[in-house]
């Protein structure tokens, strides 16, 4: 019987104990009440639906600016190679002091390497995006016409030449340039078909530097021949400007280019003065992006 009475006063504790230690706003649970939300197989499918459509449009984006690498190729429409500062002939008797003329356009070619480099990690608006260009290959080519009616002077008895710089010439170019470009996805942002998002407009403004070569024929018994009677080699800052419009990875575009080249011949027998130019060039070109 004692134990009986002990066990009882215990479990009387224990209770008024816990009975203290509950809130006095502690909700009462109600049994009856399911306080509690079931997610249906339903719900489920939609928000994993919704999971993978937010992937699929990221993943598309990412696609829509991932070619950030430039190959272009293309045809000078028009170039010009024209001395400055009024350059005269010197050392030719009566023809001395008389101005050079401007080289005429014959042929060219062209071809460019580089990067954009992005300078902000996603584009603006998911439609404008602006570069870093570096172009790390800019190969230019030009051929110019002889300016024969300029005057000759003869060299020996079989032998006639044009003057210094009025035979056929031969341009080319290596140069590196670096600048801002600003690219324009019109169609990204807009519920078009998904194929219009990739359609991109670029404008670019570079400036570099070139090494160059000019190459002069030789010229006998009235004809011109490939063996260069003078080499010179020059260099000089360059501009460039164009804009071009692509689709995935091919595009075309158009560009202006502007180079000051100060050549000087290798050849002793055309004396080693230097010649200051402008050279300037329109082109058209393909663009492959990658």
């Amino acid at each position: 019987m004692k134990k009986l009475l002990l066990s009882g006063f215990a479990m009387l504790t224990v209770y008024m104990v816990s009975a203290q230690n509950i809130p006095n706003n502690a909700p009462v649970l109600d049994l009856a009440e399911d306080t509690t939300q079931v997610m249906t197989i339903s719900d489920i499918i939609t928000v994993q639906e919704m999971v993978s459509s937010s992937n699929s449009k990221m993943a598309h984006i990412s696609d829509v600016w991932s070619r950030n690498s430039y190959f272009n190729f293309g045809y000078n429409l028009g170039s010009s190679l024209t001395p400055k500062n009024d350059m005269t002939v010197k050392g030719y008797g009566d023809l001395d002091g008389k101005k050079m003329p401007k080289f005429d356009y014959d042929f060219g070619l062209m071809a460019q390497l580089g990067n954009n480099i992005k300078l902000h990690k996603k584009p603006i608006a998911n439609m404008v995006r602006i570069n870093l260009d570096f172009t790390y290959i800019d190969l230019n080519y030009n051929q110019y016409k002889a300016n024969d009616g300029f005057g000759q002077y003869t060299e020996g008895t079989n032998s006639t030449k044009p003057l210094p710089w009025l035979s056929k010439k031969y341009e080319l170019s290596y140069g590196m340039s670096l600048g801002p470009s600003v690219t324009v996805a019109p169609f990204s942002s807009f519920n078009f078909p998904s194929d219009l998002h990739y359609l991109k407009i670029n404008g670019y403004a570079h400036f570099g530097y070139e090494i160059a070569f000019l190459g002069m024929s030789e010229y006998k018994n009235g004809s011109h021949s490939l063996n260069f009677d003078c080499i010179n080699f020059g260099y000089g800052r360059v501009w460039r400007f164009g804009l071009n419009v692509s689709w995935k990875f091919i595009g075309l575009g158009w560009e202006t280019r502007i180079a000051y080249p100060k050549y000087k011949c290798t050849n002793s027998d055309y004396g080693k003065e230097s010649y200051n130019f402008k050279s300037s060039s329109n082109r058209i070109y393909l663009t492959i992006r990658y």
